[in-house]
């Protein structure tokens, strides 16, 4: 029997490592009792609510290629604390021939145990949902008693014991940097191509995050000019998770919100960050969303492969990427005239159109319909 193992913790942590090595382990002493092969392992460090996990995608599409015929799983919440996710997995095993065994014995396909599927699956997701809602609760009251509860600090701090702490770098003035040139009238993204230009670590960088970006992006500098952290204040519980099986979030409320003063040393003095925000209230205008041109998500740039931007002051076509990024990120500035493109594309279709006027070829397609006809 060709097996697959499927072993899952929750988290990266260093105390959940060992959980893997010991599931397998498990996996090893079972299928030697009944000689099967292992053919793969497969692992995750994510959880078991959500879809998007590389082991599990990979488990799928190699039980979908016929590579294996049976699924072993230490118990079904490995597979899946989300219902809807539970039967999937179940049928795609059934509509490939794969039988799936947990050794907790919610599902044994070979000995046909099957029938407490649907109770485990409902168990495990409602497991689930009463430990998000505590996770939530207990993470409310610390943000009660001033405590951060965020996952990654912002930018220009770091947490010790759940305290905003200054950093002890640039960072931090890079934040008072930020604030005063916006104050001075510098727009945020003229900000953001700066930054990107002097190769100013991203806050995406600072902490570390996979495949993380060395582009500022305007967006950035908005969500740290509306940052009350940095007037020492503590601002958490803007938004939750909708539901335990999914990653989507909703704002709360204002009464909702938790906002507790003076937690923490503050990078800037209070009446800054009031001052931008006021300044950032009437900066704030109603702008139409740009007309969709007929070269939109035609053309790309050559040198960078992002895409051209039409420039109605240039009428033509630019390259967003510098654009948007300036020299740093891409140095090609070559405007293509709107007209010039236009007589380009019409030249060829013209030489289209005069191919397919032309008897050889009208000939070589007739020939090939009257042989089509002929073997239907």
């Amino acid at each position: 029997m060709r097996c697959a193992v499927y072993a899952r913790v929750s988290t990266e942590l260093d105390s959940q490592r060992t959980s893997i090595d010991n599931q397998i382990d498990i996996f090893r002493i079972y299928t030697a009792q009944r000689d099967w092969d292992i053919v793969k392992v497969y692992t995750d460090k994510q959880s078991g609510t959500k879809e998007s996990r590389p082991g599990l995608k990979a488990l799928i599409d190699d039980g979908k290629a016929g590579m294996y015929d049976v699924i072993l799983a230490k118990e079904l919440s490995r597979l899946a604390r989300n219902g809807r996710l539970s039967y999937e997995l179940r049928d795609i095993c059934q509509f490939n021939n794969i039988n799936i065994v947990c050794l907790d014995n919610s599902i044994n396909t070979i000995d046909g145990n099957v029938q407490n599927f649907g109770l485990f699956a409902w168990l495990y997701e409602n497991e689930s949902a009463n430990s998000s809602r505590r996770n939530k609760q207990a993470k409310r009251v610390k943000a009660q008693r001033g405590l951060f509860v965020g996952s990654n600090p912002p930018y220009g701090y770091f947490s010790e014991n759940r305290v905003l702490k200054i950093r002890n770098d640039n960072t931090p003035n890079i934040v008072r940097r930020i604030f005063q040139e916006y104050l001075n009238g510098t727009g945020m993204d003229t900000i953001a191509k700066t930054l990107t230009a002097e190769g100013v670590p991203t806050p995406a960088q600072v902490a570390n995050k996979a495949n993380a970006s060395n582009l500022w992006h305007a967006s950035s500098i908005k969500v740290m000019l509306n940052n009350q952290h940095y007037s020492g204040d503590l601002v958490q519980s803007r938004t939750e998770t909708i539901s335990v099986t999914s990653s989507k979030r909703r704002e709360l409320s204002e009464e909702d919100i938790v906002v507790i003063e003076k937690t923490h040393e503050a990078i800037l003095p209070k009446d800054t960050f009031n001052a931008v925000q006021v300044m950032i209230q009437n900066r704030t205008r109603t702008a139409t969303a740009p007309k969709k041109h007929i070269f939109t998500n035609i053309l790309y740039c050559e040198e960078c492969q992002k895409g051209m931007w039409y420039k109605a002051n240039q009428k033509g076509c630019r390259c967003g990427g510098n654009i948007k990024h300036g020299n740093t990120f891409c140095l090609n500035k070559v405007a293509i005239r709107e007209k010039e493109l236009m007589h380009v594309i019409i030249e060829d279709l013209q030489t289209l159109l005069n191919s397919l006027k032309e008897e050889n070829f009208l000939n070589t397609l007739l020939n090939k319909l009257n042989v089509k006809k002929r073997t239907t």
